[in-house]
């Protein structure tokens, strides 16, 4: 599954059935990816992400992620971020 995927799922499910939607209360993603924030895309990755998280928060949708089981602790981790669980 590639980002774009989930980014087109959130839209989907956040947009209202009137609008053709899923009409979604809760999205809960339990997915995500680890890489260093000075990767090639990231922020751009990092951008698309939040823009699909902040449309379902428009809808008054909650957008709940799973930080992952990697055993990263990534409140130490320098230059890792996890998307979408770190999203800023």
């Amino acid at each position: 599954m590639t980002f774009a995927a989930v980014i087109q799922g959130i839209l989907y499910a956040a947009t209202p059935l009137a609008q053709g939607g899923g009409g979604a209360d809760i999205i809960n993603m339990s997915l995500g990816a680890v890489f260093a924030k000075n990767d090639t895309g990231a922020g751009q990755l990092v951008a698309a992400m939040n823009k699909a998280v902040n449309y379902a928060n428009g809808y008054g949708v909650l957008v709940v992620s799973a930080a992952g089981n990697d055993a990263l602790d990534l409140d130490h981790s320098g230059n890792l971020i996890s998307v979408p669980a770190l999203l800023k």
